[in-house]
């Protein structure tokens, strides 16, 4: 089974993987500000609307995120995910040792590591697309 593209944007491929029953996020090149966000939020519609519970993030080409970026995942987005069913978190990791760090500083932000620690969240990072697809199968 394929997964099917629910959106698709400059930046941003949306996916609906139902093998997995997860939102792949595909980022396609390096953003920030409203078109990341705008992203993020459509992403999380389509979790919301397919009742799922897992997120494929492919950041190997997103680049460096912004601190106000940052903080409006961990203050935002990630509370309202959670909220809204998100559980586990499979994280390809960007090509770019700078935007390596950045996402590594996302995942040490305080409500993201509240998130782990109240068991709402389980993440993990992975090197590849065929690693982090493996771990959401291993999950049932």
């Amino acid at each position: 089974m394929s997964s099917e593209v629910v959106s698709e944007h400059e930046h941003l491929r949306i996916l609906w993987d139902p093998e997995l029953g997860a939102v792949h996020m595909q980022w396609l090149d390096p953003v920030g500000g409203a078109p990341y966000r705008d992203g993020l939020d459509e992403g999380l519609r389509v979790l919301v609307d397919k009742g799922a519970e897992r997120w494929l993030a492919d950041l190997r080409w997103l680049g460096v995120l912004s601190r106000a970026d940052e903080a409006w995942v961990n203050d935002e987005w990630l509370p309202r995910a959670t909220q809204a069913g998100l559980r586990l978190m499979a994280i390809v990791s960007p090509e770019s040792s700078k935007a390596q760090v950045s996402i590594r500083e996302l995942m040490l932000a305080l409500s993201t590591q509240e998130a782990i620690a109240e068991q709402r969240l389980t993440t993990q990072s992975f090197e590849s697309l065929d690693d982090a697809q493996a771990w959401l199968r291993e999950r049932g």
